[in-house]
């Protein structure tokens, strides 16, 4: 199933598939049998409320662990995952910008979801990688 150019399974798919091959030369005829299953597409639990609403985070990726987010709005709440989904982190704020300090955390990717008081939610990946 392909939705705007993009791979989007939404059932389970089965499909048996059956490859014959015959030697021109000597006649010999062989086949093979075997199935493909293509897994509905699942949800990756990163769901953002008004995605068009712009936010920043800057540096990314961040050679020395601190990274900026401004939003105009303003923001409430910013909630650092780390890539194996572990919550680190969680600051709240009063303001349209922040920093985040992970200069004592391990090189490697975080998520960092932004909510503001309006209902505003996204989730960013952020990189650091100190030098």
């Amino acid at each position: 199933f392909v939705v705007n150019g993009i791979f989007a399974p939404t059932s389970v798919t089965v499909s048996p598939i059956k490859y014959t091959y015959t030697d021109p030369a000597t006649q010999c005829a062989n086949s093979a049998s075997t199935t493909i299953t293509v897994l509905a597409c699942v949800n990756t639990g990163l769901q953002e409320k008004n995605p068009n609403v712009s936010a920043t985070l800057y540096p990314n990726p961040s050679s020395t662990g601190k990274i900026e987010i401004s939003y105009l709005e303003g923001l409430s709440s910013v909630t650092i995952y780390n890539s194996l989904g572990e919550l680190i982190g969680l600051q709240n704020a009063n303001n349209s910008k922040l920093t985040i300090d992970l200069s004592d955390k391990p090189d490697g990717v975080y998520f960092i979801k932004v909510s503001t008081s309006n209902g505003f939610e996204r989730t960013f990946r952020a990189i650091v990688q100190k030098q």
